[in-house]
């Protein structure tokens, strides 16, 4: 929303980095700021992302079997929601080794892809490349041209690594059939509670510039001229193209009593971890 407004939710991320998450006042749109600059971001995912998150440069072979697993579950979901004709372009932002690309490649969509990581997509063509429907390039939705205007956009967990997100959906705008469709995967604030037993912190982390609810990415959407077909809290949500204007809805005092509400939690369940701890180390708990 450009707000300028802002209240400082957190000054570290999960590794101890520091890192600014603020809270828009005006929409409600958790987010990091102020950010690196956009060329310090690349080469962060070209040369310390994979061993800061995975704990080596390395592609173990676990890796593909876990991202084979995971794209096979998110093409049934896509495919579930949508009626989206065989022979029609789906392209990857943010591919990988393009696991779940394959999974439309062999259900007979054609398939491109396109990531910074270039070890990660040499990887994937040796074990998916030979197929002619899939394809995948270094780089990101402003290099690479387009012979045709794709049927179905993904971000599956990079839409909250983007540097410059509004200028990111005015291309994807721009290059998406007219009844094409955009499907967006990212970790949903309110998982914090399933997924980190409430606490927010451990949540956190340097590679995510910002941290949705199903209503602050819609919010997004509609800005750039999207709405919502199918979505949950997960949040997995599909959006399509729309000739008119969408209401902009304020997230602002439910996302911040969530987050009040994790910081609660955490207190609780740290103080319960230190009386466990006192009870064991007096000899009180057998």
């Amino acid at each position: 929303c450009n707000g300028e407004d802002f209240n400082l939710i957190a000054e570290q991320d999960k590794f101890g980095f520091h890192v600014s998450t603020v809270l828009c006042k005006n929409c409600g749109l958790l987010q990091t700021n102020p950010c690196l600059r956009e060329k310090d971001y690349i080469d962060f995912y070209q040369n310390h992302y994979r061993k800061l998150y995975a704990g080596t440069l390395a592609l173990p072979e676990e890796y593909f079997t876990n991202k084979l697993s995971f794209g096979r579950k998110q093409f049934n979901w896509i495919v579930k929601h949508l009626d989206l004709e065989k022979q029609s372009l789906v392209l990857e932002v943010g591919s990988g080794a393009g696991a779940t690309l394959y999974n439309f490649c062999k259900n007979g969509y054609k398939t491109l892809g396109i990531d910074y990581d270039r070890e990660c997509l040499e990887a994937g063509k040796t074990r998916y490349g030979k197929d002619s429907l899939w394809n995948v390039y270094e780089g990101d939705l402003h290099s690479i041209t387009l012979e045709e205007k794709p049927k179905l956009i993904i971000y599956s967990h990079v839409l909250e690594h983007i540097f410059d997100i509004n200028r990111e959906l005015t291309k994807v705008a721009e290059i998406l059939s007219e009844d094409g469709y955009l499907f967006i995967e990212v970790p949903g604030v309110k998982n914090v509670k399933t997924w980190y037993s409430g606490n927010f912190l451990g949540y956190l982390e340097n590679a995510h510039l910002y941290h949705f609810t199903l209503r602050t990415l819609t919010n997004i959407m509609h800005k750039h001229g999207f709405v919502l077909v199918d979505g949950d809290e997960y949040i997995r949500a599909i959006y399509r193209k729309s000739n008119t204007n969408q209401e902009i809805v304020s997230d602002f005092e439910n996302a911040n009593n969530f987050v009040e509400d994790c910081e609660r939690s955490r207190f609780i369940l740290s103080v319960k971890k230190q009386l466990k701890f006192l009870v064991k180390k007096l000899g009180l708990m057998k």
